[in-house]
């Protein structure tokens, strides 16, 4: 029997532990691992799974949890040495910027207040942490209370890795998707250069010369200029639609479209689903669109279920 199709689903333990439908992509881990720099930029159109790879890898890195029941039986698991040695054993610092879209600079940097107190506050453990002293309690105080000053904030992702360093004494893994959204949304709505401003800063606080991090990714439509935002970090490792790295990674592979046609017993639709979905080609690799794809296991029906998602901004 076919498992049930959860649209729109972005959290990677959410649909392993319902019992949902999942193309493992669990090998972007590994290929992460030997492929990755210091910093690692992953650029993708919308609506092509990075929300829910930087879930996954968050699951795998993360020291605070364990996570072999959530990837047992997937193909990651066959990497014994792999899981050995990273699943569970990092610090993780996880963000999404995707909603970062208001119509205002001001509302724009009191919505990226709230989500990094959201961040601090899933690390309550470090306030009460004995590794910590009394200076640091209070500036971590500070950022979980959503009090910093826009100049404090900009540092805020540097911190949490310094205070979780303290405490673990292991360097942490910082996911940051959606990054670019800020940016965009502001060159839209005329705030552009105080936005890239703010950026900088804040990327470049967590992402350039510092001495917690074991490594970085970043995910995003499209790369900003390097001149404006990506000169923040060290020497990045972009990742883009034409570069060979993690070709296979976000979308559908042709095999992976055709055994879930299979799957859902629509595998003589294949033909069909090729002209409607096919199209995109990341690498030299030919890649489906998730969200149409799993759109169209779900309801049986040929559509343009991407641009039906509106502003389709979810990664």
């Amino acid at each position: 029997m076919a498992k049930p199709i959860l649209t729109g689903a972005e959290s990677f333990e959410k649909i392993i532990n319902g019992g949902y439908f999942y193309v493992d992509k669990t090998l972007f881990i590994k290929e992460l691992l030997e492929n990755r720099g210091d910093v690692t930029l992953i650029t993708r159109p919308r609506r092509f799974g990075k929300t829910l790879n930087m879930s996954m890898l968050k699951h795998f890195f993360d020291v605070n949890t364990d996570s072999k029941g959530l990837f047992a039986g997937l193909k990651i698991m066959e990497h014994k040495n792999i899981v050995e040695r990273h699943m569970n054993k990092y610090p993780v610092v996880s963000l999404t910027l995707k909603n970062v879209e208001e119509k205002t600079y001001e509302n724009s940097i009191e919505n990226v207040r709230d989500l990094v107190a959201g961040v601090y506050r899933q690390n309550r453990y470090l306030y009460e942490s004995n590794r910590l002293h009394e200076q640091q309690r209070e500036i971590f105080y500070a950022f979980m209370a959503g009090a910093p000053t826009e100049s404090k904030l900009k540092s805020a992702l540097l911190f949490l890795t310094e205070c979780l360093y303290a405490h673990h004494q292991k360097r942490a893994v910082v996911l940051l998707d959606e990054y670019d959204t800020p940016v965009n949304n502001a060159l839209m709505k005329g705030y552009y250069t105080e936005m890239v401003d703010f950026m900088r800063g804040f990327l470049g606080s967590v992402f350039k010369t510092n001495d917690y991090l074991e490594f970085g990714v970043l995910t995003g439509v499209q790369r900003v200029s390097k001149e404006s935002l990506v000169s923040s970090f060290n020497n990045p490792k972009v990742c883009g639609i034409m570069g060979k790295f993690f070709a296979t990674g976000f979308g559908f592979t042709e095999w992976e479209v055709k055994e879930a046609c299979e799957m859902y017993g629509l595998g003589d639709t294949f033909g069909e689903v090729e002209k409607w979905y096919n199209g995109y080609r990341f690498g030299g690799q030919d890649m489906y669109n998730p969200w149409s794809i799993t759109g169209y296991l779900h309801e049986k029906e040929f559509k343009n279920y991407w641009a039906n998602t509106g502003k389709a901004r979810s990664g």
